[in-house]
Parts: structure tokens; C-alpha cells; sequence
């Protein structure tokens, strides 16, 4: 504003200008920016007067009859500051400062000092009890009590307020006091004192516990073991691969043993063309219009099983393709048999010369959803069935009381905690199950995540709406921290997958830092 031509012509700035010029002494300044910087150091001056008149009492008890307000003589003011902030840190330090033998010499009055002096002993002496009762209601130790007593009055202070401002963490001091107090008493005062000086104990000091711990049992199992100690790693493991090798070698051997086999009951097509397999050399020669399977094991079915002895069907396979008396099994295996009704299973059975039913009695049954559609109206009442009401061919094995055999050995799970809550609930604790060499690596394995204040809504929604909503967190979690990892979520019912699916897409509307992993 200040460089415009037509400045002169405005009526305020004319009137500001004879103001200024009236607060001048001397000659004003005549360019603008020497008018405004006036102007900026009157206002300056008048902010810091009104503070000298707000802090007048304050600087009256500090200065004495030097204090006189804006007149003060401020050089010799800052001087008696200056010497008054030696003076308390050369005290401090245990130091005599300069000039205060002079002072005392005075006889200066001191009386106003002896009233502060005895209220701040007693301060301290309150100040040290009440620290006291402090560390032992909290159970601190002598270490901790003689570390921060030791400390200055301000740095305690801080310390002292940090204290109150983690009141909330009171709880975990008291938990972690009595853990150290049942570690000492068991002679591991070691691991407490690693959890308090390592700065890295949070993440490391159960991996390092449980090193530990096994490094001693190792130790301990090579001192009472004979065996142990005798033990050659290079000699086991050239006994592990000769073994490999061996045994490699001998399911070779009986491969070929049975090939053999196999090759010395085939039929001879020289002396058999008008037998079954000349049936089968007529169809192999045929370009179209072959016989279906049904017909061809009925020509021809003796020779078919003696070229392929094994035949691997489903029960509805064996009906439709294999007509009754056309051939005979020695040996009838049914896999998975929990899932197989009796009713399906009784063709496999009557074509075969003896029976192996392998299956799991605490795997779910077959489905009955499609008996209702067909419904068995036309029963008879009075008339007696034995298998009406057995779900599966093995349960009606085990009814007849067929010798029975379980094995134990269990090597799909790859981590133990899969197969470990069926082992105990369902198996007894009898199955073996192979450790995983993993077994504290994050990711893996089953967690069990209990949440007691949740409710199943049986008699409405059909929902547990609170457990819906920790599924939906998990798998936001899951989403930012490991996005480039897939993700799979089961629920019981699908009116739960609609709920957990609601909350999350709530989730994602409130949060949307994670939708590259949905797109997907």
C-alpha cells in the first residue's frame, strides 16, 4: 500500500500518517517502510508494558526496591538474574559461590527464609514416606526404590508422573511381580534379570528360555544314555541310506515279481480267438459300433480280469457296468467306507470272495438328502430290517461284528495342532502323529480364539453376530498385513457366511486400505 501513486488521496491514510508524526520526537521517517516498522515498534512496546504491568507483583517480590516497574533499570535486573541462577546451580553443585561470603557478611535478614526452610524439610520427610509406601505397595524391589530416590527432585517428578499416567499398566507390574517372584523361587533369577536389562527380551526371550531349556535336557539325555553318547551321526546316516536303497530295491523286486506273475496267467490269443478274447481282439480291431461295457463283461469279462485283475469302481459303477455272475473278485476293498450306504454296497459285495471295508466311524455318514425325495412309504411295517437304520457299510460291518483293526499312524496333517483336538476328543489320544518341524512359526497350525461374551441367535437371525464380526477383523488383519497370501473362511451355516460377509463389507466401506487384496 505503501508504494501506490494515489495514496495521498485517502483521508485514513492522511490521518494515520499525522499520528505517527505526532508520536515522533525528532524528524518522522519519510518512506513507508520506515513508517511501519514505527508503527510495529509502538504496538511491540505497548504488548510488553501491559505485560510488565500484569507481572508488576511477581517482579516486586523477586527484585525488592529494585523492581520499579516500566522505570526499572532492566541491565542491572538481568544482572541479579544472571547471579541468582549461578548462585542456585553453584549450590547445587556443592559449590560456594562468589561473593556470598560478602553477602552474608552483611547480616542481611533471613528470617523470611526460615519459615520456607522448615516447611521444605518437612516436605522431604513427607516426600521420602510417601515414596516409601509407594514401592512397597507396588512391590518394586530395592533396586528400583534406590534408582529413582536417587534421582533430582525435577527428574523425579517426571518420573513420578509418568507413573500415574500408565496407571492402566498396574496390573501387568503386578503379574510380571509375582512371575519374578515364582522364577526366583525355582532358582531362574537369571531369566528375570534377562527380562530386565535386554532390550530385545520381548521378542527373543522364550525362543532363548526354550533353547536353554532343551540345551540342558540334551545334555542331561547324553549323560544317562549309553546309546547317546556312542552315537555316530555319519554311521546312522550311512545305515538311513542303505536302508532307502534297500528297500527302494525291494518294491522294485516285487514289482517286477508280480509283472512276471501277471505275464504267466495271461491267455495266449493263439489258441483262444474263439473264446472270450477272441471276443476282445474282435473289438480292438473294430472302428466303431463296439460293444457297450456291460456286454463286454459278460462276453468276455474272464479275460478282461485275468489282462487287468484289478478293477477300481464305484459301488453304482459295479452295478451298471459288471452284470451279475459274469466275474468274481477275490478281494473287494472299499475305501471310505463311512460314506457308503449299505444298500449301494451290496453288489461290490456279493461279486467278491472275501471283504476289506476301511473307513473312519466318526467322519459325517453319507448324505439323506435325497431319501426324502424318494421316501420309503412302500415298507413294510411288521417286516423286520436289518440294515434300515445303519448309515454306512461300516457300521453295518462293525454290527456284525467283523473283526476289527485301526490304524494309528497319521501323516497327512503338516502341523500337529491340526489333528491334535481329533486325536484327543475323537481317537482316544491312540493315533501317532508326526511333530511338525515347525511347531512355533507363525501362521500355522490351529489357534483356538475363545469368545465367551458372544451368543447364537437360534430362535431369529441364526447368527452369532459378535463372532461374525472378530471373523470379519481377522480377515481385514489378514488383508494388510499378508496380503500377498490367500485367504479361506468356513462357517457352519450360510446364514453365518452372510453375516461375517455383512461385517466385512462394512469393514471395507469405513476402511478401504486393503481393497487391492479383495480385487484379487
Amino acid at each position: 500500500m505503501g508504494r501506490k501513486w494515489w495514496r495521498w488521496l485517502s483521508s485514513d491514510y492522511r490521518r494515520i500518517r499525522r499520528q505517527v508524526v505526532g508520536l515522533c520526537r525528532g524528524d518522522p521517517p519519510k518512506d513507508s517502510e520506515s513508517q511501519l516498522c514505527l508503527v510495529d515498534a509502538v504496538m511491540e512496546a505497548a504488548r510488553l508494558s501491559r505485560v510488565v504491568q500484569e507481572y508488576h507483583p511477581l517482579g516486586a517480590s523477586l527484585y525488592g526496591i529494585q523492581w520499579r516497574g516500566l522505570n526499572s533499570d532492566w541491565t542491572l535486573l538481568k544482572g541479579l538474574a544472571d547471579w541468582i541462577v549461578t548462585l542456585h546451580r553453584d549450590v547445587g553443585e556443592g559449590k560456594r559461590p562468589a561473593g556470598i561470603i560478602d553477602f552474608l557478611a552483611g547480616n542481611p535478614s533471613l528470617d523470611p527464609l526460615k519459615g520456607k526452610v522448615e516447611a521444605l524439610k518437612a516436605a522431604l520427610v513427607a516426600n521420602t514416606q510417601s515414596l516409601s509406601n509407594v514401592f512397597e505397595r507396588l512391590d518394586l524391589g530395592e533396586v528400583a526404590h534406590q534408582r529413582i530416590c536417587a534421582e533430582e527432585l525435577p527428574a523425579l517428578a517426571l518420573e513420578l508422573e509418568a507413573m500415574l499416567e500408565r496407571l492402566d499398566d498396574l496390573q501387568d507390574a503386578i503379574t510380571f511381580n509375582h512371575l519374578k517372584a515364582i522364577l526366583e523361587r525355582e532358582g531362574l533369577s537369571w531369566v528375570v534379570d534377562a527380562a530386565w536389562d535386554w532390550p530385545n527380551a520381548a521378542a527373543l526371550l522364550v525362543l532363548f528360555y526354550r533353547r536353554t531349556c532343551f540345551e540342558a535336557f540334551l545334555r542331561k539325555a547324553y549323560a544317562e544314555r549309553e546309546a547317546l553318547k556312542a552315537f555316530d551321526g555319519t554311521s546312522h546316516e550311512n545305515a538311513r541310506e542303505r536302508f532307502r536303497n534297500l528297500d527302494l530295491a525291494s518294491l522294485e523286486a516285487t514289482r517286477l515279481q508280480l509283472a512276471a506273475q501277471h505275464r504267466a496267467n495271461l491267455p495266449t490269443p493263439y489258441n483262444n480267438t474263439n473264446g472270450q478274447l477272441g471276443v476282445l481282439l474282435r473289438e480292438f480291431e473294430k472302428r466303431g459300433r463296439h460293444l457297450p461295457i456291460r456286454k463286454l463283461i459278460a462276453h468276455a469279462g474272464h479275460a478282461i480280469q485275468a489282462i487287468k485283475p484289478v478293477f477300481m469302481m464305484s459301488p453304482m459303477s459295479i452295478a451298471a457296468y459288471i452284470p451279475p455272475e459274469s466275474i468274481k473278485f477275490d478281494l473287494v476293498i472299499f475305501d471310505e467306507a463311512s460314506q457308503v450306504k449299505p444298500v449301494d454296497a451290496f453288489g461290490a459285495v456279493l461279486r467278491g470272495q472275501q471283504l476289506v471295508v476301511v473307513g473312519d466311524s466318526k467322519q459325517l455318514p453319507p448324505t439323506s438328502f435325497f431319501d426324502a425325495l424318494v421316501g420309503d412309504d412302500d415298507l413294510d411295517e411288521e417286516e423286520e430290517y436289518v440294515t434300515s437304520d445303519i448309515e454306512s457299510v461300516l457300521g453295518l460291518m462293525a454290527g456284525q461284528g467283523a473283526p476289527q483293526r485301526m490304524l494309528r499312524w497319521h501323516y497327512r496333517s503338516r502341523h500337529e495342532s491340526l489333528i491334535a483336538l481329533s486325536n484327543w476328543e475323537f481317537y482316544d489320544n491312540r493315533l501317532v502323529v508326526f511333530p511338525s518341524p515347525y511347531p512355533a512359526r507363525p501362521g500355522l497350525g490351529l489357534v483356538f480364539r475363545h469368545l465367551p461374551n458372544t451368543a447364537y441367535d437360534r430362535g431369529r437371525s441364526r447368527t452369532n453376530q459378535k463372532e461374525a464380526e472378530f471373523v470379519a477383523k481377522a480377515v481385514m488383519l489378514h488383508a494388510k498385513a499378508s496380503p500377498d497370501l490367500t485367504l479361506g473362511v468356513a462357517a457352519f451355516s450360510l446364514q453365518q457366511a452372510e453375516a461375517i460377509l455383512d461385517h466385512l463389507e462394512r469393514m471395507r466401506r469405513d476402511d478401504p486400505s486393503a481393497e487391492a487384496f479383495f480385487e484379487l
